[in-house]
């Protein structure tokens, strides 16, 4: 992946990538892995698994926002510093928990990395995108969601081979590494992108002007009551910038809703279809792949910029392919329907971070509201599918069925704030 052209004045932005690819694959492997390893290690229930990772998104939900107010207001350095610290020191509790028997350090340890990790993901949004062109914005979203969804995609591919080949301690000792790695990343390589460093720097913003007006042509020009231009050169009013915000904001977490529910669901859906464990997380990655395609195609592909009908058109996509793959009755089912579930949610993440960082004037606050609106949707997920299970024991596609009727209120809602960004 070519070098995204660096500003003059300011500091190579390739190594924070290079640290969000080590902070995606370790959080990955440990919150997704978790089904298996609960399943496995402590015979939980589906609804037992479905309140641990709900309880996961409220700690994400939270501590998103927190990360997000530091990444602001003290530096996204920091945000990034303590987000990776309380990872690792979570992981190394799990480790000591495991070692002991106990389910309590598990549970500890779930926590604390959940929180912990949220914490630094505002922190790496803001340090490349603060003070960017709406047009530099677009390629940087791209790199970026490129760089974390490989991570991901990679992660869960080996989540369960790791943990038959090595036992399922690796589920805490594999993270525990790339944590520590990347410790050593930011303090050593990784530039100090401090406030004043990314959101301003001499020459770039006079007092007043908008983050987004940097020198040269005639951004630098725009008023403050200007919108900000995407890379179409397409104007919005501010009204319209923060309806679109909103579309992202309360699409993404739906799709997130779908995503967990369906992490729940891997290990009945592995039963159900008579995988080995040591291959399963196989067979459940391919849609991780194919979003990363589609953020590929949608950095290089700018139509769907401000076009809200496209977006319900989408959201519609992900609805019909998360039954099929929970309902999946064969492989073939499952693969075709992880296809289409990973092109539409991946243009409706790249939707949120995009207009929450396009012509924002507070990228870290922004893309902490990006992150825990992810963080609610991956609460709330898990717990419909708890709650259906209470409801209708007897009915355990029960559960799917109510997730899709959630989201259907949310595909109204997405028309109903669509139709006044006209």
């Amino acid at each position: 992946m070519p070098e995204p052209e660096r500003r003059a004045g300011r500091p190579s932005k390739r190594w924070l990538f290079l640290l969000e690819l080590l902070h995606a694959f370790p959080s990955t492997f440990f919150l997704y892995g978790e089904p298996f390893y609960a399943r496995r290690q402590f015979g939980w229930s589906y609804g037992q698994i479905g309140l641990s990772q709900a309880l996961s998104g409220l700690c994400i939900a939270v501590s998103s926002a927190l990360g997000g107010q530091i990444a602001h207001r003290v530096g996204p350095r920091t945000a990034m510093g303590m987000g990776l610290a309380g990872s690792l020191i979570g992981v190394l509790i799990g480790a000591a928990g495991l070692a002991g028997g106990g389910i309590g350090g598990f549970l500890l340890a779930f926590v604390v990395v959940s929180f912990s990790q949220a914490v630094a993901w505002p922190g790496v949004e803001a340090a490349l995108m603060g003070g960017e062109p709406p047009a530099r914005v677009q390629n940087f979203v791209g790199y970026f969601n490129l760089t974390w969804s490989l991570g991901t995609a990679t992660a869960f591919l080996l989540a369960t081979p790791l943990m038959a080949r090595l036992g399922l301690r690796a589920l805490f000792l594999v993270p525990a590494v790339f944590y520590a790695v990347n410790l050593l990343v930011l303090r050593f390589v990784v530039p100090r992108y401090d406030t004043a460093l990314v959101f301003a720097e001499a020459g770039d913003l006079q007092e007043g002007a908008e983050p987004g007006a940097l020198a040269g042509g005639a951004e630098s020009n725009a008023p403050e009551s200007e919108a900000a231009l995407d890379s179409d050169v397409r104007a919005l009013t501010a009204s319209q910038r923060a309806a679109f915000r909103w579309l992202g904001w309360i699409a993404n977490p739906f799709a997130y809703l779908a995503i967990l529910v369906i992490v729940t669901y891997n290990p009945a859906t592995q039963e159900r279809l008579d995988l080995p464990f040591a291959s399963a997380s196989v067979w459940f990655s391919l849609w991780f792949y194919v979003r990363t395609l589609a953020f590929e195609l949608l950095r290089r592909w700018t139509w769907w910029h401000y076009r809200w009908p496209f977006l319900c058109l989408t959201f519609g996509v992900t609805m019909a392919s998360f039954a099929a793959i929970t309902l999946a009755p064969n492989v073939a089912t499952l693969l075709i329907a992880q296809v289409a579930f990973g092109l539409s949610v991946g243009l409706i993440y790249q939707s949120s971070l995009f207009y929450s960082m396009a012509g924002s004037e507070t990228q870290g606050a922004h893309g902490g509201f990006h992150e825990s609106f992810i963080g609610i949707g991956t609460m709330l997920g898990p717990l419909v599918t708890y709650g259906g299970a209470l409801l209708l024991p007897t009915r355990p596609d029960f559960p799917i069925w109510l997730v899709l009727a959630l989201m259907t209120v949310g595909l109204g809602t997405l028309a109903a704030i669509g139709r006044r960004t006209a």
